[in-house]
């Protein structure tokens, strides 16, 4: 709902600030219907910039949406005061677009609390994954560990059982033969 808000307040201030921009290109030469044509310009980028922000689109993808939007809502800004014939106009124009702005800045960080949640409880399930998967590695090395070692001890067993059962070389016949 809140997210609605945002962008409800997005179009009344595109609406407000299409007439001022109308009326600043009029107050700097613009006429034959040319002025008319300026608020595509500039809030044709606010929409564009708008479209670039759906949660269809990645997150860069989104912040260039968001930074579009506020160079579109500066433009609109200048429009808005260059446009007034008076402060309280002024003030109304900064007024409209400074609340647009800060919305548009505000709303991709809105959250509701379910999502809050999902978000800490996705993060506690990846945790505990982490921590079996650390474990079960663990539990490989000293598994391997100990076969290793009974591999090692076999070996060792087996050796010393062939050493046993080898016939010994007498000491005689391998003797040096004796000189006379």
């Amino acid at each position: 709902m809140i997210k609605g808000i945002s962008k409800g307040y997005f179009f009344g201030a595109m609406a407000v600030s299409a007439l001022h921009t109308v009326h600043s290109f009029e107050k700097l030469g613009l006429t034959n219907g040319e002025q008319w044509i300026t608020p595509l310009a500039v809030d044709g980028l606010a929409f564009f910039a708008l479209g670039l922000q759906s949660s269809k689109y990645s997150d860069s993808t989104n912040r260039i949406g968001l930074r579009l939007q506020i160079s579109a809502g500066i433009a609109q800004l200048a429009a808005n005061v260059f446009a007034a014939s008076s402060v309280g106009g002024m003030v109304l124009g900064l007024m409209v677009v400074g609340i647009y702005l800060l919305m548009e800045a505000i709303g991709p960080r809105i959250e509701t609390r379910a999502a809050t949640e999902a978000k800490a409880e996705a993060a506690r399930v990846a945790a505990e994954e982490a921590a079996a998967a650390a474990k079960a590695e663990e539990e490989r090395i000293a598994r391997n560990a100990k076969a290793r070692a009974r591999r090692q001890t076999k070996k060792a067993e087996t050796q010393a059982l062939e050493n046993l059962l080898k016939p010994r070389r007498s000491r005689a016949k391998h003797a040096a033969p004796a000189t006379a």
